[in-house]
């Protein structure tokens, strides 16, 4: 599948800690993406430093072998943090490996009954 030139931007809200970060993916060439995230936490923005550049099959293996996840658990990302996600769902879509579709995480506490 073929990537697109267009960066593919994702917006992340995570949720109590308050912190927005902006993912930007790129592909810089048929096996490479650049990755640019700019992050209101710290930890946030360290994992960005570390994964500049991610191969095109990032997206695809398994979280163990994965660069993001990897870097993110070095940076001390919080398990339930949403980023280390969002960044491999951007490089899907960057890769031409998946098509653009919003996500999102609703806790339905005013659920009554079970």
């Amino acid at each position: 599948m073929g990537g697109t030139s267009q960066p593919i931007k994702v917006i992340v809200k995570a949720g109590i800690c308050g912190f927005t970060t902006t993912i930007e993916v790129t592909t810089t060439n048929k096996r490479r993406l650049s990755v640019k995230i700019n992050s209101d936490c710290d930890l946030v923005n360290s994992l960005g430093k570390a994964i500049k550049e991610l191969e095109q099959w990032e997206a695809l293996k398994p979280k163990e072998q994965s660069m993001v996840y990897l870097s993110a658990s070095k940076c001390s990302l919080h398990s339930g943090c949403l980023v280390p996600c969002a960044i491999i769902k951007a490089t899907e879509v960057a890769a031409g490996l998946a098509l653009p579709q919003d996500a999102s995480i609703h806790f339905d506490n005013n659920k009554q009954g079970g």
